[in-house]
């Protein structure tokens, strides 16, 4: 069958929260045969998001990517992305993160949803005990992490929201970023927190200036 590029439709409410209608396009139907997949094995992390679930092709194409990442060392990283993924996947989901994943990624709803706990510290703490690191975001209330008896509790400067879509995949970038930098969860917080506290000062999840201050 015929794809086309993949488009996201983000309706953005005065609250600054915004829903999504999502086309995935050419990526549900990626084959792993057609995948570089060798690219991997000299990476530092893989990341990839609890969405692939909903493609049979693409899932498919993303587990072969994780057995090569683990086979290889490379860190692997997961967000959970939504809540109705998760509720469709839930059990699966859980096999493939114990197995696979070093750090997930997940917002309060999303970790709620998958732990079943509403208090994200106790959330948090479930999603420590299948991945070396948990990182549960609670938006403009900062984020909490934890790595072993290691937790930090990173709390930001709050900033006039006008758009938030974008935020939680740009905390991940630059949580990613600062990690493949420094071993330090907190600079690592605090820079993911940094990073998507600028992008919902503006419309649109790319960022139209560079990150300064």
């Amino acid at each position: 069958s015929k794809f086309y590029t993949g488009q996201v439709i983000s309706f953005v409410t005065t609250d600054a929260e915004r829903t999504m209608t999502v086309y995935l396009g050419a990526s549900i139907g990626l084959k792993k045969e057609e995948a570089v997949l060798s690219d991997i094995k000299n990476s530092r992390f893989f990341y990839t998001s609890a969405y692939v679930f909903d493609s049979p092709d693409l899932k498919e194409t993303v587990m072969s990517a994780l057995k090569i990442a683990k086979d290889n060392g490379v860190k692997i990283a997961f967000d959970l992305a939504d809540s109705g993924v998760i509720e469709r996947h839930k059990e699966e989901l859980k096999d493939v993160i114990e197995k696979y994943v070093d750090i997930i990624f997940a917002n309060e709803t999303e970790a709620e949803k998958f732990t079943g706990e509403k208090d994200p510290k106790t959330a948090v703490f479930n999603l420590s005990n299948i991945t070396k690191i948990a990182v549960v975001k609670l938006g403009d209330k900062g984020s909490i992490i934890k790595r072993g008896e290691e937790i930090i509790d990173v709390k930001i400067r709050k900033r006039k929201a006008v758009d938030t879509t974008g935020a939680g995949d740009m905390y991940a970038a630059g949580f990613l970023f600062a990690l493949n930098r420094t071993d330090d969860l907190n600079i690592a917080a605090k820079i993911a927190s940094y990073a998507s506290a600028k992008i919902v000062e503006q419309f649109g999840a790319k960022l139209k200036e560079s990150i300064k201050e």
